[in-house]
């Protein structure tokens, strides 16, 4: 039996109340920037000029010395909330590589 997942939209996002920013990350794509407690994630609305479900953030997590770390790729509740669940950098980095191993 597999897990239950909710995917992410737009409103479900917003929900959380990251400060947010929006983007324009090429001269056709739209994004909104969300900064969660570990990482800037960007999402599109609008791609190849066209509107787009929002059901996907991703980027680059950090680590506390400023090196880039991991790559994120969010597509639920579930692990977005896994990840702001993390009290610190080594929380995170074992959440990070239990998704490397569950994911890839």
């Amino acid at each position: 039996m597999s897990e239950q997942r909710t995917p992410l939209t737009r409103e479900l996002l917003e929900s959380y109340g990251f400060d947010q920013k929006l983007t324009t990350p090429d001269h056709d794509d739209r994004g909104i920037e969300f900064q969660t407690n570990w990482a800037c994630l960007e999402g599109l609305y609008i791609c190849l000029n066209e509107p787009c479900d929002l059901d996907t953030i991703e980027g680059s997590y950090y680590s506390d010395d400023g090196e880039i770390e991991e790559y994120i790729c969010i597509d639920s509740k579930e692990d977005l909330d896994a990840l702001q669940a993390c009290q610190n950098e080594t929380e995170v980095l074992a959440l990070l590589e239990k998704w490397e191993e569950k994911y890839i």
